[in-house]
């Protein structure tokens, strides 16, 4: 074996372009197994470069953290309410029918909250006070079916007679 002979294995196919790639596609949501499947690498391999390779793991983080934070902000202008704006165009058309100009009419209407946005915000950010189940706690205070020993029995009516 030579100095420039690697030992057996699968070559690890690092590339320093997989730091922006790797934050780009956790921008879009991709968890490890996918990024896996996009660098056509196992799973593990990309597990091994989040270890070994600080600016790849931060890469990721990175990307993750902004995802989160973008749909967190989705989900709380969906739960509280938000301005929307449409622009539409429509055809302006003479009397014969023709069309002979275009009109672009901008409209901005209030998109109501959502109350199933509200629920799933709430229920995930205070689950102690909005969770959707409540838990009871019961306390058995009955003894054992079987009297001991030690106790008396108490008399039974019908035996008094």
């Amino acid at each position: 074996m030579t100095e420039n002979t690697k030992k057996g294995g699968r070559p690890r196919g690092y590339r320093p372009e997989y730091v922006q790639l790797a934050h780009n596609y956790t921008l879009l949501g991709a968890t490890e197994d996918q990024l896996a499947e996009f660098f056509n690498v196992p799973a593990a391999t990309v597990k091994s470069w989040t270890k070994h390779r600080p600016e790849f793991a931060d890469a990721i983080k990175r990307g993750k953290i902004l995802a989160d934070a973008e749909v967190a902000n989705s989900l709380f202008r969906r739960g509280t309410g938000y301005p929307c704006t449409e622009v539409t165009t429509r055809e302006i058309k003479n009397p014969a029918g023709e069309v002979t100009s275009y009109e672009t009419v901008t409209v901005t209407s209030e998109m109501p909250p959502d109350t199933d946005a509200c629920i799933f915000w709430l229920t995930n950010r205070q689950p102690d006070k909005w969770r959707n189940r409540i838990e009871i706690e019961h306390a058995d205070k009955r003894e054992s079916s079987t009297p001991d020993q030690d106790t008396p029995a108490t008399p039974n009516q019908n035996d008094a007679a």
